[in-house]
Formats: structure tokens, sequence, C-alpha cells
């Protein structure tokens, strides 16, 4: 069993007592990724916390309307270039027009003409 970090233990505090002891086996045996996934929670709960008092958080967007539609145009674009990107120029070279002239007979073996 782990150690509760310190976000569970002033959770496990807030709680009361009669829910301590399953909320401490709960976390004990959560996986990296469910504490990771806890810790995101936490995270954004307290930035909307900060949001409401008015306070700075790293978590809080502070862009412009113009920034952000920009950010979001860039995306956009990134996003189209990876999923259609340019298609590469076919360099077609001009045929000879030997093989084009039906009005040249062309000999082949025991020169016989043929046509191509």
């Amino acid at each position: 069993m782990r150690e509760l970090t310190p976000e569970q233990q002033e959770h496990c505090a807030r709680l009361p007592e009669y829910r301590r002891a399953s909320y401490r086996y709960k976390a004990s045996r959560m996986t990296d990724r469910e504490r990771q996934i806890e810790s995101i929670a936490w995270d954004a709960g307290r930035a909307w916390m900060a949001l409401k008092a008015g306070e700075p958080h790293p978590r809080i967007n502070t862009l412009s309307a113009s920034q952000r539609t920009a950010r979001l145009m860039t995306r956009r674009y990134a996003e189209q270039a990876a999923f259609y990107p340019r298609r590469p120029e076919i360099i077609v070279y001009e045929m000879d027009t030997t093989y084009l002239d039906y009005h040249t007979p062309h000999y082949g073996l025991g020169g016989a003409v043929r046509q191509d």
C-alpha cells in the first residue's frame, strides 16, 4: 500500500471521521493513472475557485479574444495539414513524338512495317 499524497491527506482531513478509513484504503490502492487524474481534477477545482475569487492561477486562460482566435485558427490549420497534406507536384515529361507519329512507318523484325 502506498502513502497518501499531500492533496489526498488534505482531502482526508476534511472528511468526517467515519469516512476517513475507507478513503485511506481506497486512495492507497489507486494506480498511478488514477492518482494523476485525481490530481488534475483537484487542480482544476482550485483553478475554478481562483477564477471565482479573481485571483491568478496557471491553469486559467488569460488570452484576449483575438489571441484565442489566432490560436484556434493555427490549431485548425495544423490539424488539416496533418490529415490532408499537400500532394506532391506530378511532373510529366513531354512524350517523344516519334512514338505518336502514325504517318511514319516503323519497321519491326524481318523488315515488317508496323504501326505503333
